[in-house]
């Protein structure tokens, strides 16, 4: 038995509302049925269906975990060092009740012989998502941002423009946001101006200035924003591998004096 990719539960999270997560196993015999019983660390937070099963030789099968409404953020993510999975799995032998009601199953593992061995697959919970993804930006979390994307490739193309420019703006917002700007823009953000957007901020008008002397600031484009950001993150790539060169041919040109 082994579980298809990604070989971990993936939940998109939400605040206040069920979340769900599919795992998908593929049976490695050949010859017999294999039997599957799942049990989780945190029972009263998830809720798994079907609960157990049976598997036909060379075949799939599927389970959903059901992660109940949250009214917080998760204290750690992507993984969840609190929350696991375990699939306990065996050989169904042939002389075996022919029922595969889970609750067949679960009679079936809990008959088993003392001893009777079983391949257990230990599988990790991590916890995915656009609402994650802006938590992170926002306190400046570049490991968690890191490790999101990488297991959602398309979650920052998928954004509305409006998210978009919001977790832009997040980034900006930081102490030393170009680390942060740089990661998003290297995965895939991208901003796009709306049309409709206002090219000057209205100000109060000044009574004692004349009319012609009233100036609006322009506002300055995301996508300018963003392409600053690059330019800056690669020229300051490039110096460090300049600088780098420069102290190796020092030290050569010492060592042959």
């Amino acid at each position: 038995m082994e579980v298809c990719e990604p070989a971990e539960v993936r939940i998109e999270f939400a605040l206040n509302c069920k979340c769900r997560a599919t795992v998908r196993l593929r049976s490695l015999n050949p010859t017999s049925p294999v039997a599957f019983k799942i049990q989780t660390s945190s029972p009263k937070k998830f809720l798994v269906n079907p609960p157990s099963g049976l598997i036909l030789p060379l075949s799939f099968a599927t389970f959903k975990v059901i992660l109940k409404p949250q009214s917080h953020l998760p204290r750690s993510f992507p993984r969840s060092p609190s929350d696991r999975f375990l699939v306990k799995t065996a050989e169904f032998a042939a002389n075996s009740s022919g029922s595969t009601h889970p609750e067949s199953i679960n009679s079936w593992f809990a008959s088993r012989p003392y001893g009777f061995k079983t391949r257990d697959i230990k599988l990790k919970v991590a916890f995915v998502g656009p609402l994650l993804l802006n938590d992170a930006v926002t306190r400046g979390e570049l490991d968690a941002v890191r490790n999101l994307i990488k297991r959602q490739r398309s979650m920052l193309a998928d954004l509305s423009p409006a998210e978009a420019e919001s977790l832009l703006g997040a980034a900006t917002k930081l102490q030393e946001p170009d680390d942060m700007v740089h990661l998003l823009l290297e995965a895939g953000l991208r901003i796009v101006p709306s049309p409709n957007a206002s090219d000057e901020v209205h100000v109060a008008e000044d009574t004692n200035t004349n009319v012609s002397e009233r100036k609006h600031p322009k506002l300055i484009c995301p996508s300018l924003i963003m392409f600053c950001f690059h330019i800056f993150a690669v020229f300051r790539e490039k110096r460090w591998r300049w600088e780098k060169q420069y102290l190796r041919l020092r030290g050569m040109e010492r060592r042959m004096k």
